[in-house]
C-alpha cells in the first residue's frame, strides 16, 4: 500500500442478484477514487473500487463493483461483478459479470452470465461453460491463502 488506506463501510439497500425481487440489506466499502492498494484485498461485503488496486481481489458471495475511474489489475473473485472502470487480468464470478459501456477490460472472464453493453472495450477470452469448475478453483485459492495465514 502508498500512503493511507481509504476505505469507507455503510450499510446499503442493494438488489439481489439481477435487480429482480426484493433489496438485501447489506455492508458495502469503498475503495476511494484517491487511494491505491498494492496487495491482496478479501471483503466480506460487497465493494466499490473507485481508486487503483494492484493485487488479488476475493469477495466470495459479494459483489465488486469497479466505478468508472477506478482499476484493477489481478485476479478477481466475487459473486457479482460490475465494470465501469479499467480491469486487467482475470474475473471469476459465480453469478454475474457485467461490462458497462465506459468499460475498458483486458481479462480472461469466467462466468454462467456476461453482459457486454454497447461501448464498452472487451479484449480477452470469455468462457460461459465451465463456470463451476472455475469457481470451485478460486474457492480452493482463496480457502488455501487464508489458511496460509
Amino acid at each position: 500500500m502508498t500512503g493511507p488506506v481509504s476505505i469507507r463501510s455503510r450499510r446499503s439497500q442493494r438488489p439481489d442478484a439481477g435487480g429482480v425481487g426484493p433489496a438485501t440489506r447489506s455492508l458495502l466499502s469503498t475503495i476511494g477514487e484517491h487511494t491505491r492498494v498494492h496487495g491482496e484485498v478479501v471483503a466480506d461485503a460487497d465493494l466499490i473500487v473507485e481508486g487503483t488496486v494492484i493485487g488479488d481481489m476475493d469477495l466470495p458471495g459479494h459483489a465488486l463493483t469497479i466505478a468508472e475511474g477506478g482499476s484493477v489489475t489481478g485476479t478477481v473473485f466475487a459473486r457479482l461483478v460490475d465494470v465501469a472502470g479499467t480491469v486487467s487480468g482475470s474475473i471469476t464470478a459465480s453469478d454475474r459479470v457485467e461490462f458497462l459501456p465506459s468499460a475498458r477490460v483486458s481479462a480472461e472472464v469466467s462466468a454462467p452470465r456476461v453482459v457486454l453493453a454497447d461501448g464498452a472495450r472487451f479484449g480477452g477470452r470469455i468462457d460461459m461453460r465451465n463456470t463451476e469448475a472455475a469457481v470451485r478453483v478460486a474457492r480452493y485459492r482463496l480457502d488455501k491463502k487464508l489458511g496460509a495465514r
